[in-house]
């Protein structure tokens, strides 16, 4: 490509594009090359050439995968409403309040008697566009104050935007395990109540 013209043919001499050469497929010499113009009026002559028109670049396929992606991003992280951050929070702090908190302290009493690890508190948090069920533990045996609790976060409701979440759950691995894609935060918390797998106490 040169100048808006495609290579046709090596010259080997003795060509030289002529004014009557006029026209969308008129030639032009460049060095040592005969070139054929692929679009466009040309006006072509031995000393002077001007080009109206040049051919159109074509869009590639890398720049319209990179806007695939971005547009995917954009749907992905979609802005979460606050008032359903709020009818979200709400609605599972009711549910740790009744159905799992009161059994707290009876199984801190039987863990303290052995020494093990318990329960001293149920929370949620927001971080971004996730929701998380959380257990403050306690530590009998740390030997440091800084070591005597610690957070674990058991269950996790991640937006991924139009009203619905991804729910998943805390492995022992400490990795997250997706198991229900695109629920409805109702379905989400019905599916916490019943399936002992989101349960932030075991």
């Amino acid at each position: 490509m040169k100048n808006g013209f495609v290579r046709y043919e090596e010259w080997q001499g003795g060509i030289t594009p002529a004014a009557g050469d006029n026209g969308r497929d008129g030639l032009a010499l460049f060095g040592g090359c005969v070139y054929v113009a692929s679009s466009g009026c040309c006006a072509l002559s031995p000393l002077h050439l001007s080009l109206a028109v040049r051919r159109p670049r074509k869009r590639g396929i890398m720049s319209s995968r990179r806007e695939r992606k971005t547009s995917m991003a954009t749907k992905k992280h979609s802005a979460l409403p606050e008032h359903l951050k709020q009818t979200i929070t709400q609605k599972v702090e009711q549910l740790l309040q009744h159905k799992f908190k009161p059994g707290l302290p009876l199984q801190a009493e039987a863990a303290q008697q052995h020494g093990f690890n318990y329960i001293v508190e149920l929370y949620t948090m927001w971080r971004g566009s996730s929701f998380y069920l959380c257990a403050k533990y306690r530590n009998p045996r740390a030997k440091q104050a800084s070591q005597e609790y610690f957070e674990v976060r058991t269950t996790r409701l991640q937006y991924v935007g139009g009203g619905r979440f991804n729910l998943a759950y805390m492995r022992h691995t400490g990795k997250w395990c997706e198991v229900y894609p695109a629920l409805s935060w109702e379905v989400c918390l019905e599916t916490i109540e019943q399936e002992e797998l989101f349960w932030p106490v075991h």
